[in-house]
């Protein structure tokens, strides 16, 4: 095993079970916690929920049924200072009431700036209430925001937000597995409305090949086509996407709205996958992502031949040197030196 980069303790503070998860946002921060693990001396993790759910990971879980508390503050204070963290690492700006009392580098990873994906949700018909003066504010609680998206770190400029800087995800690339199902196309995603709205655009394509295979509990959704010469194939949620890409040739994105970054689109290159996505689905990735993914602007009109082209703009030795470029332990770890 490699020896750790930096020599700092990090406590990672969050309370999403991520590790229940294996795709989307739970890929990501699964993804950024074993590069923390990877990077740092030592990582534990402060699990804060009211349920009783437990984390798996080093640390301590914190069940917290009522109003936090300032007991319940300074039982957290004790503990990390016990531990001597020097730097505190929140996942989704979800702690930041406890946080702000503790010492040491406070530092918030992001997937998106809420109030701007309700303005993107409610432009396409979604309601999807935020609130943006206290986001805001809960930001100015860390000393460094990371987000995925540069035009997000430039609104969060804009809006006195000045310690925001862009952190890209953490991936590393796999051989594509050899296609074991006869899945043309597939999609993974969850229920949110960006997913099952760019699901309701792919009637025509879907129409059109013999197997389209969907992942996530985007499954659960009713699609508009009931035909039996069209087979869907429902995989429900994964505990192990490696199935769904052994199910699919090409993996598309039909998403039109939302923030952050696309993890589908992300994943989809790390496993060796063919691609073709909508414009909104490759928005934030670093230059070069339109030689590797067949981006073509309305969904509703993709066809079989969309697929054909997005087959033969594929290239694993392509993709292998985006991921290495931008996503991976030497890459990131170059951005995290700049600012420790």
């Amino acid at each position: 095993m490699a020896s750790p980069i930096f020599k700092e303790k990090v406590c990672v503070h969050c309370s999403r079970p991520f590790w229940l998860g294996a795709s989307g946002l739970d890929y990501l921060l699964t993804q950024r916690y074993h590069f923390l693990c990877r990077v740092f001396a030592e990582v534990e993790v402060l699990f804060v929920t009211p349920s009783d759910l437990t984390c798996p990971f080093p640390g301590i879980t914190a069940q917290i049924r009522h109003q936090l508390e300032a007991s319940d503050v300074a039982a957290l204070d004790s503990w990390c200072k016990r531990k001597n963290f020097r730097i505190h690492y929140s996942f989704l700006n979800e702690t930041a009431g406890i946080i702000q009392h503790l010492d040491g580098l406070k530092i918030c990873e992001i997937s998106d700036v809420w109030h701007l994906r309700h303005d993107a949700f409610a432009k396409f018909g979604y309601p999807h209430g935020a609130d943006k003066v206290g986001e805001l504010q809960a930001m100015g609680v860390h000393d460094i925001i990371f987000a995925l998206n540069p035009k997000e770190v430039e609104y969060l400029h804009r809006n006195g937000v000045k310690q925001a800087m862009q952190l890209l995800p953490c991936a590393q690339f796999q051989e594509a597995l050899p296609v074991s199902g006869a899945g043309e196309a597939g999609m993974i995603g969850s229920v949110n409305h960006p997913n099952t709205d760019g699901v309701r655009q792919l009637v025509n394509l879907i129409s059109r090949v013999k197997r389209f295979v969907l992942a996530g509990n985007i499954c659960d959704l009713s699609h508009p086509i009931n035909s039996h010469s069209v087979d869907i194939a429902r995989l429900g949620v994964l505990k192990d996407v490696r199935q769904f890409y052994r199910e699919v040739n090409t993996v598309v994105s039909p998403v039109r709205f939302g923030t952050g970054l696309k993890i589908k689109v992300l994943e989809a290159i790390a496993h060796g996958k063919p691609v073709l996505a909508t414009p909104h689905s490759v928005e934030g990735f670093p230059r070069g992502v339109e030689r590797l993914v067949c981006v073509k602007p309305d969904a509703k009109t993709w066809t079989e031949l969309d697929l054909l082209e997005a087959g033969s703009m594929h290239s694993q030795q392509e993709q292998r040197h985006f991921i290495d470029k931008h996503f991976s332990d030497a890459a990131l770890s170059g951005k995290l030196r700049a600012v420790l």
